[in-house]
Order: C-alpha cells, then sequence, then structure tokens
C-alpha cells in the first residue's frame, strides 16, 4: 500500500505542466521528438541523481544521528502538507517559457534538461522530504533506496514522454483539465503527508 499511494501521487504530480513537462511539450512541438527525447534522457539523469544525492546526505545524517531521522520525517510531512496547500491554490498553468528552442543544438536541449532539474529547488525539497520514509536508519543504502531511484526515474521518463510525444493535444488536455489534476494530486501529497507523519510518531 505504501508503494501503490506514492507512485500514484507523484505520477499524478508528474503529469502536472511543470517546467520539465512544458519543456519537453515545447520542445516536441517545436524541434521534433527526437530532440524532446535528448531532452527528456537529461531531465530524467539528473532527477536521478538528485535523488541518490539527497539518499547520500539524508544517509550519513541519519546513521550519526538516528534521533535526526524521526525529526527529518516530521518535517518531511509538514513539507507535503505544503505542497498540498500550494496544489490546491494553484489556478493556471504557468507556462512562461521564453527558450526558443528551435534555435538551440541538441547540446543546448541536454544541458537545459539538466539545469530544468537540478535548480528546481521544489524537487530538492521535495525528495528530501520523502526520502527518509524509503531509508532504513540502520542500512540506508539498500535495495530499497535502489528501487526509489529507479521508479522515480521511470515515472519521471514516462510522464516527460507523454508530453514530448502528444504535443499539442496533451496541452490542451492538461490546460483544461489543470485544476482536477491538481486537486487529485494534491490529496494525494496530503495523504502521504498523514502516512509519513503517523509514522514517525510510532517510533517515539
Amino acid at each position: 500500500m505504501d508503494w501503490i499511494l506514492f507512485i500514484t501521487s507523484f505520477f499524478l504530480a508528474a503529469l502536472s505542466p511543470g517546467l520539465n513537462m512544458l519543456m519537453s511539450l515545447t520542445i516536441g512541438l517545436s524541434a521534433g521528438y527526437k530532440r524532446a527525447f535528448l531532452f527528456v534522457l537529461s531531465s530524467t539523469f539528473c532527477l536521478a541523481a538528485i535523488v541518490f544525492l539527497s539518499g547520500v546526505g539524508i544517509g550519513f545524517l541519519i546513521t550519526k544521528f538516528p534521533f535526526f531521522f524521526t525529526i527529518l520525517r516530521i518535517f518531511g510531512a509538514f513539507y507535503l502538507f505544503f505542497i498540498a496547500y500550494k496544489m490546491f491554490l494553484a489556478t493556471k498553468v504557468d507556462s512562461d517559457i521564453k527558450i526558443d528552442v528551435r534555435n538551440l543544438s541538441a547540446k543546448a536541449i541536454v544541458f537545459q534538461g539538466f539545469v530544468s532539474s537540478f535548480g528546481d529547488p521544489i524537487i530538492w525539497g521535495f525528495m528530501i522530504s520523502l526520502l527518509p520514509k524509503f531509508m532504513d536508519v540502520h542500512n540506508p543504502f539498500n535495495s530499497t533506496f535502489a528501487a526509489f531511484i529507479i521508479v522515480i526515474a521511470c515515472i519521471e521518463f514516462v510522464a516527460t514522454n507523454i508530453y514530448a510525444t502528444f504535443g499539442s493535444s496533451v496541452k490542451r488536455f492538461f490546460s483544461s483539465n489543470f485544476k482536477i489534476i491538481n486537486k487529485i494530486s494534491a490529496t494525494m501529497f496530503l495523504l502521504l503527508g498523514v502516512w509519513m507523519l503517523f509514522d514517525a510518531f510510532k517510533s517515539f
């Protein structure tokens, strides 16, 4: 049940029209799927790297200071509540992308994929808040942590590919259904936060 809730909520969040999704859509429309696929690959790889780096930092802290593990999970739950709140309030798609992707080289598109993911503080905050639930305080870098990275990367890859492949039709669909998708995603994040908070308090 834990994984089902996580995968469902993250996939819905990934489908919400954020910077990476709109960039893959824009590149797909103006430069073709092959160029968009370069962006998809680079943003997915960067997201996996963010998960790994976040996990390394958290793993070091929880092995040195086990009590920090519980504190981090509590703060993570409240951060998920904050994300849910922001998503509930969102009323429109932020599609203000001013990059003329038609003139970008393949290397520039790959670089843009790294910049879009690595430079997004929301992605870092989300990963740091959610990771403790899927890490073992005694063995942080086990198979579950590896599975978490793979699942996150696969979801991101699929979501960005949806935007890059279907182009304008996907843009129309998600623009018209933006509020519904956001409210469903917010509800799932709220449930994730409650689940993490309950799990954290059980350890006291």
